[in-house]
């Protein structure tokens, strides 16, 4: 770095701690949909290209499709799918792009896929993948690429592997994996089991008959739709389940008879297939739940014997496979949950030694994997929920004085505070589902009245209004490791020591030292 350019930076980091302020701004409900103790309820809040959709229900059109722009006047019911007082229950809502996929019934029974664009007559039903009052019970709804992948049911084959582009005519059975009436893929309802998606293959679990339920991968062709493995020979099953994808490869949990359910990759070839480490060697399971991929390596929960239910991490090798922290040492286990990656770091609830669950951070090594916050004492915070946005972490937590209510952090401890008290006092608005979508961060809570609606919380600033542009700048102290860490990407905000008018000053900076060249952490989205 050039001695001009270090001068300027630590005059500026000095400029920037003296001079950085924050406020935080309080929730407002963004709609009351329907008025007094009862409440429209929203669930399934999800974001599709800056337009938040979600269901809420109402006396006039039962549980329906809404979306949001923020405001009341912008919170309108997309369409009533079950005309009338009836619910068509929408579910599984999963987004590609700015289009919203899901699984809604017109009567009780039809239940099949839908698409929404959020207007009334872009939001239709892709077929009938099984026609008469049945329906084809989309399930398993993942993305790879601009392609969604799920299981249905179709009355001639039981429930296999479909996809859809999101039009009728490209919504299609991908392969009868196991031939006939009987199921080739395994349904997840509501049950949490995930599937992975890495270069444009889809990871599940599938039968071909021969064998049970084994690892399968799809590239959206039949003859690209293949087992993987065969991890417990013959017709039992391996049940592999929570794929994740890393930067190589994928893991997943699985079993087999010798060292029971355990941690296990795959390359997306038959060779490349196989178990990974026996985390709690011999016969007992350590059970790997809860996969969170940060890029090149992936965060999970696993138990052993002598460590009880901790938090571990895998880079897909054995040597990069370990358990990052022992937070509660003994056979107990310190139970991590919540897990929720947000700008590269995982944020959990985990319990120590005397404490309750509260708010802890890891970045997938052992030197980052550290309690962030704690707020209540032995009882504990509770946080869980997590929704990032610029920059801030917005998640719900408990207090003894204020109950389950809306917080916020940065990642660092100063940093981390309530966002507003919706229901006076210790009762709490019991908030849920936080999402971000366009320049807020929305939820569902209950006022005091007991009416549950949806809430709202603005998004930090950015510099200069350009949603394209956010920088990071956490930690000044170090002037030559300062501008790395400026590198933000699409979500990141400013940490301690950090505001708008601050990172204004570091552009103003690079353009007079660099000229026009445009420094390559500055990226448009």
């Amino acid at each position: 770095m050039p001695p001009s350019v270090r001068t300027s930076l630590t005059a500026l980091s000095l400029l920037i701690l003296s001079t950085s302020t924050q406020a935080f701004e309080q929730p407002v409900r963004v709609a009351d949909i329907v008025p007094g103790a009862t409440g429209s309820n929203p669930q399934y809040l999800t974001d599709a290209g800056g337009t938040l959709f979600f269901v809420a229900n109402t006396p006039a059109a039962g549980r329906e499709l809404w979306k949001s722009d923020g405001t009341a006047a912008g919170t309108v019911l997309v369409k009533d799918i079950a005309p009338g007082a009836g619910s068509s229950q929408p579910l599984r809502l999963t987004a590609i792009g700015s289009r919203l996929f899901f699984s809604a019934s017109e009567t009780s029974s039809d239940r099949e896929l839908w698409t929404s664009d959020g207007t009334t007559a872009g939001t239709v039903r892709l077929g009938d993948i099984y026609p008469g009052a049945t329906g084809g019970d989309p399930a398993d709804l993942t993305v790879v690429g601009q392609t969604l992948f799920f299981s249905a049911i179709d009355g001639v084959n039981g429930r296999e592997l479909w996809k859809s582009d999101g039009t009728a005519a490209g919504t299609v059975l991908v392969k009868d994996v196991n031939p006939g009436a009987a199921n080739g893929v395994f349904a997840n309802g509501l049950m949490i089991i995930r599937y992975a998606g890495r270069d444009g293959r889809f990871y599940f679990q599938g039968s071909d008959g021969a064998s049970g339920f084994e690892p399968w991968v799809s590239d959206g062709t039949a003859a690209g739709t293949v087992r993987l493995g065969d991890f417990a020979p013959g017709s039992s099953p391996s049940n592999p389940n929570l794929f994740v994808a890393l930067s190589q490869g994928v893991l997943f949990a699985a079993t087999s008879p010798s060292v029971g359910n355990e941690l296990c990759r795959s390359d997306g070839t038959p060779a490349g297939t196989a178990p990974l480490l026996d985390l709690d060697p011999g016969a007992p399971s350590s059970d790997p739940s809860q996969f969170i991929s940060l890029g090149s390596v992936a965060v999970f929960t696993a138990s052993t014997t002598t460590t009880g239910n901790e938090i571990w991490r895998s880079d897909g090798t054995p040597a990069g496979t370990f358990m990052l922290r022992d937070i509660d040492p003994g056979p107990a286990g310190s139970t991590p949950v919540a897990l929720r990656a947000v700008d590269g770091i995982c944020y959990f609830a985990a319990t120590e030694p005397g404490m309750g669950p509260e708010l802890w951070r890891t970045d997938g090594t052992i030197a980052g994997t550290y309690l962030l916050h704690q707020v209540a004492g032995p009882t504990g915070s509770d946080p869980a929920d997590f929704a990032g946005g610029r920059g801030r972490v917005y998640y719900s937590a408990t207090s003894p004085a204020g109950g389950f209510e809306p917080w916020s952090t940065d990642g660092t401890a100063a940093r981390t505070v309530p966002q507003g008290e919706i229901v006076p006092g210790a009762g709490g608005s019991s908030p849920g589902w936080f999402t971000a979508s366009g320049d807020r961060v929305f939820f569902a809570a209950t006022d005091l009245s007991g009416d549950s609606e949806l809430w709202a919380l603005p998004l930090p600033a950015l510099p200069g209004g350009d949603d394209r542009t956010y920088l990071e700048a956490r930690n000044l102290g170090a002037i030559d490791n300062a501008v790395p860490q400026f590198f933000g990407g699409r979500a990141c905000g400013t940490g301690a020591g950090g505001g708008a008018a601050a990172v204004v000053i570091v552009l103003a900076l690079w353009r007079r030292n660099l000229g026009s060249e445009r420094p390559a952490w500055r990226r448009k989205a």
